[in-house]
Protein backbone atom coordinates (compact mmCIF):
# COMPACT_ATOMS: atom_id res chain seq x y z
CA UNK A 1 0.00 0.00 0.00
CA UNK A 2 1.31 3.40 -0.98
CA UNK A 3 0.54 5.57 2.05
CA UNK A 4 1.15 8.85 0.24
CA UNK A 5 -1.22 7.90 -2.58
CA UNK A 6 -3.82 6.76 -0.07
CA UNK A 7 -3.54 10.00 1.91
CA UNK A 8 -3.87 12.03 -1.30
CA UNK A 9 -6.97 10.06 -2.33
CA UNK A 10 -8.53 10.56 1.10
CA UNK A 11 -7.81 14.30 0.99
CA UNK A 12 -9.35 14.59 -2.49
CA UNK A 13 -12.42 12.63 -1.42
CA UNK A 14 -12.85 14.83 1.67
CA UNK A 15 -12.56 17.97 -0.47
CA UNK A 16 -15.29 16.67 -2.80
CA UNK A 17 -17.44 15.63 0.18
CA UNK A 18 -17.09 19.13 1.69
CA UNK A 19 -18.50 20.60 -1.56
CA UNK A 20 -21.50 18.26 -1.42
CA UNK A 21 -24.76 19.70 -0.12
CA UNK A 22 -25.99 18.56 3.27
CA UNK A 23 -29.09 17.02 1.67
CA UNK A 24 -26.93 15.06 -0.80
CA UNK A 25 -24.77 13.85 2.08
CA UNK A 26 -27.89 12.71 3.92
CA UNK A 27 -29.04 10.76 0.86
CA UNK A 28 -25.58 9.16 0.57
CA UNK A 29 -25.83 8.05 4.22
CA UNK A 30 -29.31 6.69 3.57
CA UNK A 31 -27.96 4.65 0.63
CA UNK A 32 -25.21 3.22 2.84
CA UNK A 33 -27.87 2.16 5.36
CA UNK A 34 -29.91 0.56 2.58
CA UNK A 35 -26.84 -1.33 1.34
CA UNK A 36 -26.24 -2.59 4.87
CA UNK A 37 -29.76 -3.99 4.93
CA UNK A 38 -29.49 -5.48 1.43
CA UNK A 39 -26.30 -7.31 2.44
CA UNK A 40 -27.19 -7.88 6.09
CA UNK A 41 -26.89 -11.67 6.02
CA UNK A 42 -23.39 -11.55 4.53
CA UNK A 43 -22.33 -8.77 6.89
CA UNK A 44 -23.57 -10.67 9.93
CA UNK A 45 -21.68 -13.77 8.77
CA UNK A 46 -18.44 -11.78 8.40
CA UNK A 47 -18.91 -10.23 11.85
CA UNK A 48 -19.52 -13.68 13.36
CA UNK A 49 -16.48 -15.17 11.65
CA UNK A 50 -14.11 -12.32 12.52
CA UNK A 51 -15.30 -11.55 16.06
CA UNK A 52 -16.67 -14.93 17.17
CA UNK A 53 -19.93 -13.27 18.15
CA UNK A 54 -23.10 -15.30 18.06
CA UNK A 55 -25.56 -14.53 15.25
CA UNK A 56 -27.84 -12.50 17.52
CA UNK A 57 -24.99 -10.28 18.72
CA UNK A 58 -23.71 -9.80 15.17
CA UNK A 59 -27.16 -8.74 14.00
CA UNK A 60 -28.10 -6.44 16.86
CA UNK A 61 -24.71 -5.02 17.84
CA UNK A 62 -23.38 -4.50 14.34
CA UNK A 63 -25.88 -4.77 11.49
CA UNK A 64 -28.96 -3.23 13.12
CA UNK A 65 -27.02 -0.66 15.12
CA UNK A 66 -25.14 0.62 12.08
CA UNK A 67 -28.29 0.72 9.96
CA UNK A 68 -29.96 2.76 12.71
CA UNK A 69 -26.95 5.09 12.86
CA UNK A 70 -26.95 5.83 9.13
CA UNK A 71 -30.72 6.23 9.08
CA UNK A 72 -30.70 8.57 12.08
CA UNK A 73 -28.07 10.84 10.53
CA UNK A 74 -29.82 10.78 7.15
CA UNK A 75 -33.09 11.81 8.83
CA UNK A 76 -31.73 14.27 11.41
CA UNK A 77 -28.36 15.44 10.13
CA UNK A 78 -29.60 18.11 7.71
CA UNK A 79 -31.64 19.89 10.40
CA UNK A 80 -28.75 19.70 12.86
CA UNK A 81 -26.10 20.92 10.44
CA UNK A 82 -27.80 23.39 8.14
CA UNK A 83 -26.70 26.96 8.69
CA UNK A 84 -23.96 26.16 11.17
CA UNK A 85 -20.25 26.61 11.00
CA UNK A 86 -18.05 24.62 13.30
CA UNK A 87 -15.39 26.17 15.46
CA UNK A 88 -12.17 24.60 14.29
CA UNK A 89 -8.69 25.07 15.66
CA UNK A 90 -6.26 25.91 12.87
CA UNK A 91 -3.62 24.06 14.89
CA UNK A 92 -5.62 20.83 15.19
CA UNK A 93 -7.22 21.07 11.72
CA UNK A 94 -4.77 22.82 9.40
CA UNK A 95 -6.32 23.81 6.11
CA UNK A 96 -9.92 23.43 7.37
CA UNK A 97 -12.33 26.32 7.44
CA UNK A 98 -14.70 27.20 10.23
CA UNK A 99 -15.42 30.09 12.54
Amino acid sequence: MDLNATAAAVKAAQTDWAKTSIQARAEALRRVGERLVSQADQLAEVVQRETHKCATDAWFADVTANHDLFTWWADNGPALLTGRRSKLSSVKYPGKQGE
